[in-house]
């Protein structure tokens, strides 16, 4: 099985791809058979020792993946080999194979490809935070069960949609800067 390591902080020019031994499932834990793993800024920080999570030497980077389950450890329940699943791991995504405590994984919606699934959850869960949370929209939500849009076009800095049942209204954003309000 390949994977990219890091094996000394540094940039990502610093990093190298070895074969490795595929992982088992311990009690509790899942391999996944990654099909799509995403790049996030913490990937890049995590490299470099400039991220709050601080694994040890080597590691492999990555923290988000999407792929077919390989192996169940022991028990485990709900998921078997062969389903599609989205999980974020911290680090240790970029390798073939990975393995996942079984509490990190989700299972893939139909009709999600691979590539989206591996980008979904820190996108989402990024935005529905900066939303809720530092723009402070939780409490209007609520209150007022209103629809949440996230355009997808031609803002290309969100990549997600999410929608609240209820009224009509929405919450529009739009890059600092530019354009009407």
């Amino acid at each position: 099985m390949k994977a990219v390591l890091c094996k000394q902080f540094g940039p990502p020019e610093s990093l190298v791809v070895e074969e490795l031994p595929s992982p088992r499932a311990g009690a509790g834990e899942v391999v996944v058979s990654v099909r799509a793993a995403s790049l996030n800024f913490p990937d890049v920080l995590i490299i470099q020792n400039k991220y709050q999570f601080k694994p040890p030497l080597p590691f492999s980077p990555g923290s988000e993946l999407a792929g077919l389950v390989k192996e169940v450890g022991e028990g485990v329940h709900g998921y078997k080999p062969g389903d599609r699943v989205l999980a974020v791991t911290t680090y240790g995504a970029f390798a073939e194979e990975v393995k996942v405590d079984a509490g990190r994984l989700v299972p893939i919606p139909a009709g999600m490809d691979f590539n989206s699934a591996a980008a979904f959850l820190m996108t989402y869960g990024t935005s529905d935070h900066a939303l809720r949370d530092r723009a402070q929209l939780r409490e209007r939500l609520k209150r007022a069960h209103e629809r949440l849009w996230f355009p997808t076009k031609p803002a290309p800095f969100f990549s997600t949609k999410a929608i609240r049942p209820g009224s009509e209204s929405f919450a529009h954003f739009r890059p600092s800067g530019g354009g009407r309000r």
